[in-house]
């Protein structure tokens, strides 16, 4: 399985995308990571190291936007009944759209039961 070395109950992936090197790193947290999580579970999402540069958010779970934050601290309640495609593991992006035009993403990842 994917997840079976996961330590922490918040999983942080890394940015990745066009950061500069002078800008903090860009991570996404959820407090679903490294749990079984029910079909009817909400997620809650925050994205972390955002700076007056971050227009907004945008989260996608399996490549499928489910929504948007524009105010800081960019947190997000992903609740799984509402969506269609969930499956057994999960990708979770958040994209950070930032005011010169680029953008950053951070992944992580969740498993809900079958």
């Amino acid at each position: 399985p994917l997840f079976v070395n996961w330590e922490a109950s918040i999983y942080t992936g890394e940015g990745e995308g066009s950061a500069t090197p002078d800008s903090p790193g860009f991570k996404v947290n959820i407090n679903g990571a490294n749990m079984n999580l029910p079909k009817n579970s909400t997620i809650n999402v925050s994205a972390a190291g955002g700076d007056d540069q971050t227009l907004r958010v945008d989260y996608f779970v399996n490549g499928t936007k489910v929504g948007e934050s524009a105010i800081a601290p960019f947190s997000y309640g992903i609740n799984l009944t509402l969506l269609s495609g969930i499956e057994t593991e999960n990708e979770i992006k958040a994209v950070e759209q930032r005011k010169d035009g680029t953008s950053r993403i951070a992944t992580g990842y969740f498993t809900v039961q079958e």
